[in-house]
């Protein structure tokens, strides 16, 4: 039993007066004879199909949920109105239509629900992965296959059940990331800009209305009272608002490290969301992300870059070595990786608890990322990482996954950079699906907010995406 939800917004108000997408349209005059050539070739069912049908799509899991909305979306004007790719799918004659049908009924009709409890839980967040990123994203992967794009599926697309969700803050029309987690990881709507608390506490650099009793209890909270075990995996920051909703309680989700509260007054109950992790959520036997800058003393330099950021802590706490010290106390397993070649080399069977911090601020796009040893595991790497450990718990497990610069690259106009995270995200899902039984495993594919990111006009039939 499957569920995928898309939850649906109107654009947001920010990001308006950002340029237009930096996709260059294509030579139209150029290609306005090929587009009309392939147009006659697809009617009269002349035009030969290379490639296969995707591979390797996942089976859905117990429940899978795609939320897809819309925030902040950016207008990235992926203009290609004319041109073409010279392959398209296959001689589409009426007959092919009525046999897809045909396999869709057939594939519904014989799905069977899965009644009772799911022992193990995996929610994948798309950040910003609205409806436009899933269709230009699908188009972007299926082209890279050798397609025309718009016959390939993404593989949470293929779950059995989907399904639309309207998203919203507390406070706000048009939500944002740290908002709509809270509600996913809590079930209750908050303020936007807070983190793990009701809504009684207000957004802003102030603790006036934080109180303790105004904390909510998140889904790793609940699976920890189980027993089960938990991890974060994100290409973001580790305390960035998606992954931060999971463990954190704040009324300012920009408090990353203590340095970003200096001078406020008031807020001795209240912690950084880095300090939040390390010291408060001791239990969390996976933690694979960015952000190394929120962890290190200001003292330290930071071992890639040599450098001491001004987000460096000013505390005199070194939140890694702390994470160790806490783990040896207890006897168990650990390790800490800075680099690709150091998380390779964990073995998942003899490694109880992992921490993998790989930049100093958020991870790289998908399509930069440096994949050799002194470089950055990919988010499938992760997943895959994450679950060979957490899965060794007979009780089950808990994991919140999260493509997270799908959301940057849209803030920041990158059209190719979020479709190529889109694409990350969907190679992470299958590994899921690889890994994972629909007997005993509920996994949700979900995003928290759209952006204004659109693609205009009439292009013909296996336009280059990208333009």
């Amino acid at each position: 039993m499957c569920l995928c939800y898309y939850p649906t917004r109107l654009p947001c108000h920010r990001g308006l007066d950002l340029p237009l997408a930096s996709v260059a349209p294509p030579r139209v005059s150029r290609r306005r004879a090929e587009g009309e050539r392939v147009s006659r070739g697809i009617s009269a069912g002349t035009l030969q199909a290379e490639g296969s049908s995707l591979e390797g799509v996942i089976q859905a899991t117990t429940v899978s949920m795609l939320v897809l909305s819309g925030e902040k979306m950016m207008l990235v004007s992926l203009i290609g109105l004319l041109g073409v790719t010279a392959v398209l799918a296959a001689n589409e004659e009426p007959q092919h239509w009525k046999d897809e049908a045909r396999k869709d009924i057939d594939r519904a009709w014989a799905h069977k629900p899965v009644y009772g409890l799911a022992k193990n839980a995996i929610i994948m967040i798309g950040d910003g992965m609205g409806l436009p990123s899933v269709t230009a994203g699908r188009i972007f992967k299926g082209q890279s296959k050798g397609q025309s794009g718009e016959e390939y599926k993404l593989s949470f697309e293929d779950f059995p059940n989907v399904g639309l969700s309207k998203t919203y803050n507390w406070d706000r029309q048009v939500p944002d990331s740290a908002g709509t987690a809270s509600a996913i990881m809590s079930g209750y709507k908050v303020n936007m800009g807070t983190l793990g608390v009701s809504p009684k506490v207000k957004y802003g650099q102030s603790c006036d209305t934080y109180r303790d009793d105004q904390r909510l209890t998140t889904l790793l909270d609940y699976a920890l009272l189980e027993g089960k075990s938990v991890g974060v995996v994100t290409t973001t920051r580790i305390t960035h608002a998606t992954p931060g909703s999971t463990y954190a309680h704040t009324p300012y989700r920009d408090w990353e490290s203590d340095t970003n509260m200096k001078g406020i007054p008031g807020c001795e109950k209240v912690k950084d969301i880095a300090y939040q992790l390390v010291m408060d959520n001791p239990n969390i036997q996976v933690i694979l992300g960015g952000g190394r800058r929120s962890f290190l003393n200001n003292t330290t330099p930071d071992p890639a870059t040599g450098k001491i950021s001004s987000h460096h802590r000013t505390d005199g706490l070194d939140l890694i070595e702390e994470w160790k010290k806490e783990k040896a106390s207890r006897g168990v397993r650990h390790a800490t990786v800075l680099t690709k070649g150091q998380f390779d080399a964990i073995d998942p069977e003899s490694t109880d608890y992992l921490m993998g911090l790989f930049s100093s601020s958020h991870m790289d796009y998908e399509l930069q990322r440096d994949s050799s040893a002194s470089g950055q595991p990919s988010l499938a790497e992760m997943v895959d990482k994450a679950i060979r450990i957490l899965r060794r718990n007979p009780k089950g497990y808990f994991l919140l996954v999260e493509g997270g610069r799908i959301d940057h690259a849209h803030h920041d106009n990158l059209g190719k950079l979020a479709l190529g995270d889109t694409a990350a995200l969907d190679d992470a899902v299958i590994k899921v699906g690889e890994m994972t039984s629909t007997s005993d495993t509920l996994t949700i594919v979900t995003a928290d907010h759209s952006h204004v990111f659109n693609m205009a006009g009439y292009p013909s039939r296996g336009n280059p995406i990208l333009g």
